[in-house]
């Protein structure tokens, strides 16, 4: 609503990396918008950036390095148990490389895009985490 976005006939998926991420997560929140889901790289995350919010329906990847020395890895974590508990279908998905994308940024999201429009049933972190890895 009022941003332009006609999602009659194609899902609406936000891809955020870094400082873009907590604009991301509260877009996700918002019932007025047609977004169904996200795939948010190396991103700080606070709780209240999705306070009160229903996200049953919605899916988010979380993309982090294990190695980030910018934004530590627990924030990942934190996300992904903070959107599961308001109803989010959520993984955690880790890379390597530190802040940035160093590690084949193009497979991680291209994967998790995928997931995120997939009807694949809920899996375990690892085992998303071992379908996101790059190909050898």
């Amino acid at each position: 609503r009022g941003l332009g976005v006609d999602s009659a006939d194609k899902p609406v998926y936000l891809l955020a990396w870094s400082s873009a991420g907590p604009a991301a997560y509260e877009l996700l929140a918002s019932a007025e918008l047609p977004i169904e889901g996200a795939a948010i790289a190396m991103s700080v995350f606070r709780a209240e950036f999705i306070q009160r919010a229903s996200l049953r329906s919605k899916r988010a990847v979380v993309i982090h390095a294990e190695d980030d020395a910018v934004v530590a890895f627990d924030r990942a974590r934190a996300a992904v148990g903070t959107l599961q508990l308001h109803g989010a279908d959520a993984k955690l998905a880790p890379m390597r490389g530190g802040h940035g994308w160093k590690d084949g940024p193009y497979l991680h999201i291209r994967r998790a895009v995928e997931w995120l429009g997939s009807a694949e049933p809920n899996r375990s972190p690892s085992q998303l985490d071992a379908s996101l890895e790059p190909d050898e």
